[in-house]
């Protein structure tokens, strides 16, 4: 929990991201933790070790924080933007 408070405040603070901007780039994170946590449940009643379902966890709390890693870039949209609009992608 601690890390969306100083994810929202990063973002709004560093970034220049509105409110809204800022929660909703929270959310990438959140959101597939909060869907396999049901999973994980199952799998660990049904008897998957208990090892691997927090491995995978940290694989989606990762995968997360890798997807909001990018809410700071433009270059990648400056580069995907050059690339459609230039006849020869090849070119930069």
């Amino acid at each position: 929990m601690g890390s969306a408070y100083f994810t929202t405040q990063y973002l709004q603070s560093v970034l220049g991201k509105s409110a809204l901007e800022a929660a909703l780039w929270a959310l990438l994170p959140s959101v597939p933790i909060g869907a396999a946590a049901p999973v994980a449940t199952q799998l660990v009643q049904k008897g998957v070790n208990r090892g691997y379902v927090v491995t995978g966890g940290f694989v989606i709390a990762a995968s997360g924080f890798a997807v909001l890693s990018f809410a700071g870039r433009t270059r990648w949209r400056w580069c995907w933007s050059r690339a459609r609009s230039s006849p020869s992608a090849a070119s930069w």
